[in-house]
């Protein structure tokens, strides 16, 4: 609780709208063809954090089955996740995630009044991790994942999700 609280308050002073970089049009060019596959709801980001300003983004469908998928936010149209070109992931799942793809537990960080999601800072080391907020909603699991992954900008990139 007191975890909540403290990031709670640290949210409060970044209350003031982030920056963020409209990308509502560049995942819809994907959405059809996930919600074909897909039988959970499928979320999409329409903000992204404004250290993305100037980037072509191109999310790339790694994986869509009923069950889930996984979307590359790259900024190549030829990225297979490598960390070179991928910026982060969204992910969507029926099921619990795998350890491999949103790591377990967290941090609890409120997004709305009613959602409260699950943080994990990125770790700073001879490979810098993401950072990685996961919630449930809708009867799935959901998260996102971002190399630029400061707890606001994941914020706002999560809370932008629809």
């Amino acid at each position: 609780m007191r975890k909540l609280l403290i990031l709670g308050c640290m949210l409060m002073l970044g209350a003031a709208p982030a920056a963020s970089v409209d990308v509502q049009k560049t995942f819809a060019k994907i959405a059809p063809g996930l919600k074909s596959r897909v039988k959970i709801a499928v979320l999409l980001p329409t903000r992204l954090p404004a250290s993305f300003q100037g980037e072509k983004i191109f999310p790339i469908v790694d994986r869509a089955t009923a069950s889930g998928y996984a979307v590359d936010i790259a900024l190549s149209s030829d990225c297979q996740g490598e960390r070179a070109c991928s910026e982060g992931f969204i992910y969507g799942s029926k099921s619990a995630f795998k350890t491999e793809d949103v790591p377990p537990g967290g941090t609890p960080v409120r997004l709305t009044s009613t959602l409260v999601a699950l943080y994990h800072p990125s770790r700073v080391g001879a490979h810098t991790s993401n950072a990685y907020l996961s919630w449930k909603a809708k009867g799935a699991n959901y998260a996102i994942a971002l190399n630029t992954g400061s707890l606001a900008d994941i914020v706002v990139a999560a809370r932008g999700m629809r």
